[in-house]
């Protein structure tokens, strides 16, 4: 059904720590990226319980300095934009967490 793209696997390390979603929404030349957030996973406080899939999220992050927000945005959001624009394939839409 899906071709040759389950023949390789990819194993990569596990990083641990918080994870942080920022989103944006683009006209497939430039970019407006929303304000970082953070979900919770978990069922009960201090991480515990099943895993929820997110259960609300806030925004701002304290983790996510406005610093490390704008090198997410100018070196990864905005170079991905570029570049997709040069190739002929602009995205257009908002993009999904990372």
């Amino acid at each position: 059904m899906f071709g040759d793209s389950g023949r390789r696997v990819v194993i990569e390390e596990f990083l641990v720590g918080q994870e942080v979603s920022m989103m944006a929404i683009s006209d497939g030349q430039h970019l407006y990226a929303l304000p970082a957030s953070q979900d919770h996973k978990q069922a009960f406080d201090g991480d515990r319980g099943p895993n929820t899939g997110g259960m609300g999220c806030y925004s701002p992050v304290p983790i996510f300095p406005r610093k490390l927000y704008q090198q997410t945005l100018g070196g990864i959001l905005q170079p991905t934009v570029r570049a997709l624009a040069e190739e002929g394939r602009p995205f257009v839409g908002a993009s999904t967490p990372a």
